[in-house]
């Protein structure tokens, strides 16, 4: 029962921002339409009229649900103690609760998909609306038919937003667990690594191209990312696996944190 309520609570706390998600995301790709047919207009002598392209959605809907991954730890852990509900609870419900928040934003991002392609029947308008998973792996879809590529879009945008959501979440938990020198630390040596460590690691491989060591990187990094990212399913067990991984080290941080006023 406490299990249940968790799951509830977490779900319904993340209702009114899902909600205003897709309502901006319906009012952008309007206001794109909007400010795209008088250009277009002016500018068409065939009579077609191209008015917009989107390709993705799913790529914007990863990085709402690692944001809300984010913010979802301190509010729900601080409401839930107190209540009476387990660690052990509020972790597992929010495991569900954020399977069934993927489930929903995937099956939603491709009706939008479909939604926008339907606007390619009126006359004189051409319009293209592609799922991520088409946009990433066309060469991989090819052959297939349209409503089977629909389908197969809901998977793998799933296991895509499960991953951004379990590391979300871990950084959630791992900022709340850490003091503020830790959390200090933390954005200090990621802040050195974008601007120093790979800027770096660029400058050595454009002075010192000869070093055996950039073929091995090179050739192991290749294989690796084929590995993991090659195909589509490929990609979702990958994201399945990160989601598995993030978990873990989640409950591991938040088995024994103490509440914080």
């Amino acid at each position: 029962m406490k299990l249940y309520s968790s799951f509830r609570y977490q779900v319904c706390s993340h209702k009114n921002d899902l909600s205003l998600y897709y309502l901006i995301i319906l009012c952008l790709h309007l206001l794109e339409i909007v400010v795209a047919v008088p250009i277009t207009l002016a500018g068409t002598e065939n009579g077609t009229t191209v008015i917009a392209t989107t390709n993705g959605l799913s790529a914007v809907s990863c990085m709402f649900m690692m944001i809300a991954g984010i913010c979802s730890f301190r509010e729900n852990f601080s409401m839930t103690l107190q209540n009476g509900v387990s660690r052990r609870s509020l972790f597992l419900g929010g495991l569900c609760a954020s399977a069934v928040l993927s489930l929903i934003m995937s099956v939603m991002d491709e009706i939008l998909c479909l939604l926008f392609q339907l606007l390619d029947l009126l006359p004189g308008v051409q319009l293209e609306s592609h799922s991520l998973l088409e946009t990433t792996y066309s060469s991989a879809l090819s052959g297939l038919l349209p409503a089977l590529t629909a389908l197969a879009a809901i998977p793998f945008s799933f296991c895509l937003l499960l991953a951004f959501w379990g590391l979300g979440y871990f950084i959630s938990v791992l900022f709340y667990r850490l003091g503020k020198l830790g959390r200090l630390l933390i954005g200090i040596g990621s802040g050195l690594l974008f601007l120093a460590g790979l800027p770096g690691i660029f400058e050595l491989y454009s002075r010192y191209p000869q070093w055996p060591i950039w073929a091995v990187l090179e050739n192991m990094l290749w294989k690796l990312f084929l590995l993991a990212f090659g195909a589509p399913w490929n990609t979702g067990v990958s994201c399945l696996v990160l989601f598995a991984v993030f978990s873990f080290f989640t409950w591991l941080l938040m088995r024994r944190v103490a509440l914080k006023k």
